[in-house]
């Protein structure tokens, strides 16, 4: 359908990535993690889940499998892309995103925040635009 289109934050950002290459849909991403290599490695071993409490073991199989999902190069001609940042993302390098999507994507970067992005309002207009083209 020609409104379908993905919206991924943090590590739903890079998984989005990966859709988005390879089904040509439109996308948001949202403080995306797309080198999640770099930001889980620490986390390697037993964590808890935030919500849950529920206990589970991360383990560098699981970084090599998101390794085949990544997409160094996302640009897709013709595939509209909408890019959101928190300037103020405590786990992530804006930059990052910046510099993957600056050539082919809306990039919107605001001043304030968090990874928990707290500018829902302010970019839901612009959400809302990206899918009704």
């Amino acid at each position: 359908s020609q409104h379908l289109t993905i919206i991924g934050s943090s590590l739903g950002g890079f998984y989005a990535q990966y859709l988005v290459h390879r089904y040509r849909v439109k996308s948001v991403l949202i403080n995306p993690a797309l080198m999640p290599l770099e930001t889980l490695h620490d986390y390697l071993g037993e964590n808890t889940n935030f919500y849950s409490g529920e206990t589970y073991i991360l383990t560098q199989t699981h970084l090599d499998a998101l390794l085949t999902l990544d997409i160094p190069d996302p640009c897709i001609e013709s595939v509209p892309a909408l890019l959101l940042l928190d300037k103020g993302d405590e786990l992530l390098d804006y930059r990052v995103a910046v510099t993957r999507y600056q050539d082919c994507a809306e990039v919107i970067i605001f001043e304030e925040g968090d990874h928990q992005f707290q500018h829902m309002p302010e970019a839901l207009p612009k959400i809302r635009a990206l899918y009704a083209r």
